[in-house]
């Protein structure tokens, strides 16, 4: 069953990243609440994830904040909840589970170079608690969203 689960995750995981390469993604794309977050052979409950007050203003900042927290034995962890749009590059690093609540908000990243993505080495999960929230770009196309690293 937990390998039925993962082969589903990564065929979601591709769709998406093929929607996004041809530009195809609908307009609104709604975000399902998923019970379990899965992450370096530990399972956490969404509400096991402390929130994690915005650091100064900055995504990333806050990510820094919760892999800080991490332990050879426990992965960082911790729930970001935005209460604003935000336009930054953002890199969840190993060893770290982030739940992004987009709290009908919008999140997207900006094209700064080789720095343009949400870049994924640990575990990411993103929700919108109240429909209303997306992922956009500037619509550049070099933009490529969401890059996730093998074994991410």
């Amino acid at each position: 069953m937990k390998r039925k689960k993962s082969i589903l995750k990564n065929i979601a995981a591709w769709v998406i990243v093929f929607c996004l390469s041809m530009n195809t993604m609908p307009s609104e794309v709604t975000f399902s609440l998923i019970e379990a977050v899965s992450a370096i052979g530990f399972d956490f409950s969404s509400d096991d994830l402390q929130k994690v007050e915005i650091e100064n203003g900055s995504l990333q900042e806050t990510i820094s904040k919760i892999f800080s927290s991490a332990s050879e034995s426990n992965p960082g962890q911790g729930k970001i909840i935005l209460d604003k749009d935000y336009s930054e590059n953002l890199m969840i690093p190993d060893n770290t589970v982030v739940l992004i609540d987009l709290n009908g908000h919008t999140l997207s990243p900006v094209y700064s170079g080789d720095e343009n993505h949400i870049a994924v080495y640990g575990t990411l999960k993103i929700i919108d608690s109240t429909g209303e929230g997306m992922l956009s770009s500037d619509g550049s196309s070099d933009i490529r969203a969401i890059t996730v690293v093998s074994g991410a």
